[in-house]
């Protein structure tokens, strides 16, 4: 399936020649495994009602039923035999009342299949109690007013229940499988274009939905689409976790990067439509914790916007030590400058750790450090600039200067620059002063250059 999903070579072009491979065999094919696993699952099961006894395997007629009843210690055994079928019983029960474990790879097919694996354990368990020996277990029971048959249906009531239950949500859920194919098999870019339909598939099983409709439920199932796209999002980023972000071209990890964030405002966005839009009436609203569902999309987004920083400051500094800062910083000044910088990007870019990982505090701390070291480098460069050309601007070569200055400033903040503009302002209206006051001074009887004629033109 992985193979055929992600191809590795010439992908693109597959999908362009074959579109019907990617928009309907690779669907089905994923139904197809689901449902597999799941079987494989359910039949695995051993039968609860099998105790390896066959206490009724003799009985051929009613009569040697009403003489086993009044044999005592046959009801006895019969009633343990039965309370224990009952404990196995509510083991299963007790799963619908106990909230699930789930991981943070947890996806919506996870969701699907636990329901279709429920509904099929369900139907397998009604089925075994069409067995012989478990029907003229309590039928044996029921014959000696035995007490243990409130219990069994109470127990009968809790199992017919669980199993509409499980049927029902499993059926609203596989509506909700052919938009969830997307989630799996396309990319950040195109999962944009199915959120609508996925989410409006959410809100019709909560609103119409006996069971599914409870916002514990819809909240755990978005969770769970939630989960998946993160999922998706770092196999995209890393070519399904063959790269890292170090690996690849920086342009292109940074497109990345951005369509996942773009995808996680989609996704709120059309949440948000989805949630305003007027739906069946007698409705409870689609609403629930919006933190708890987007949450951890927003910190995932949160930690690319560092990533994206950290690129855009090792580009910023790369451009400017290949102009030798406009030429404003040379010699050792730019040495020591550009074995700084180094020096901090080998140290945030040569962790063995998860990059994308919103959960690794470890990559907050160094992203911080590195912060730290590339504005202290900013400081250092712009005071040690300041310094070198602190008489500049009280030249001629001042308004040239100030260009340059103008261009580092938008990446490295440089003090005072408003003052430089004032004094070369000043240099110039001295200088075009102290000109003027020549002029006048010269213009009736201006100075003849050495050797030059009195009179023009001789």
């Amino acid at each position: 399936m992985s193979a055929l999903a992600h191809p590795t070579t010439d992908g693109d072009e597959d999908e362009t020649r074959f579109p019907i491979v990617k928009n309907q065999l690779l669907p089905g094919l994923r139904s197809f495994c689901s449902a597999l696993k799941v079987c494989e699952e359910v039949c695995n099961q051993m039968n609860l009602f099998d105790d390896g006894q066959a206490l009724m395997v003799n009985l051929t007629d009613p009569t040697e039923l009403k003489e086993m009843i009044k044999n005592p210690t046959t009801i006895t055994t019969l009633e343990e035999r039965v309370n224990e079928w009952v404990k196995k019983i509510m083991e299963i029960l007790s799963e619908s009342e106990q909230l699930r474990r789930e991981v943070d790879s947890s996806g919506p097919q996870d969701e699907l299949e636990y329901w279709k694996k429920r509904g099929a354990q369900f139907s397998q368990l009604v089925s075994y109690l069409q067995n012989v020996e478990v029907q003229l277990t309590l039928t044996c029971l029921q014959l000696a007013n035995s007490k243990v048959i409130k219990i069994w249906r109470d127990t009968d009531h809790k199992i017919t229940f669980c199993y509409n239950e499980a049927k029902d949500n499993a059926k609203f859920i596989q509506a909700m499988e052919k938009c969830c194919h997307s989630l799996y098999l396309d990319d950040p870019v195109k999962i944009k274009d199915s959120i609508l339909s996925l989410l409006q598939t959410v809100r019709l099983i909560h609103s119409v939905s006996q069971f599914y409709n409870t916002s514990e439920r819809i909240s755990s199932l978005m969770v769970k689409i939630t989960n998946q796209m993160i999922e998706t999002c770092k196999q995209y980023i890393t070519c399904r976790f063959k790269e890292t972000i170090w690996s690849q071209e920086r342009d292109m990890v940074r497109d990345k990067l951005i369509h996942c964030i773009n995808l996680n405002k989609t996704y709120r966005d059309t949440y948000t439509f989805v949630k305003n839009q007027p739906f069946l009436p007698n409705t409870e609203q689609f609403s629930f914790s919006e933190n708890y569902v987007f949450g951890k999309f927003d910190t995932f987004c949160k930690r690319l916007n560092k990533i994206i920083t950290m690129f855009d400051l090792m580009d910023d500094y790369n451009h400017l030590f290949e102009k030798r800062m406009e030429g404003l910083l040379l010699g050792e000044d730019l040495e020591d400058a550009m074995h700084s910088f180094n020096e901090a990007k080998k140290a945030v870019t040569s962790c063995q750790y998860d990059y994308l990982d919103y959960r690794n505090a470890e990559f907050d701390k160094d992203y911080q450090a590195f912060e730290e070291k590339t504005n202290n480098l900013k400081e250092s460069i712009g005071s040690t600039i300041e310094v070198n050309f602190s008489s500049v601007w009280e030249t001629p070569q001042g308004i040239k200067f100030l260009t340059r200055f103008e261009k580092v400033s938008q990446k490295i903040q440089i003090t005072k620059l408003s003052e430089k503009y004032d004094r070369v302002l000043k240099y110039s209206e001295k200088e075009v002063d102290k000109i003027m006051k020549m002029f006048k001074r010269q213009k009736e009887d201006p100075p003849l250059p050495r050797n030059y004629s009195p009179v023009a033109g001789i």
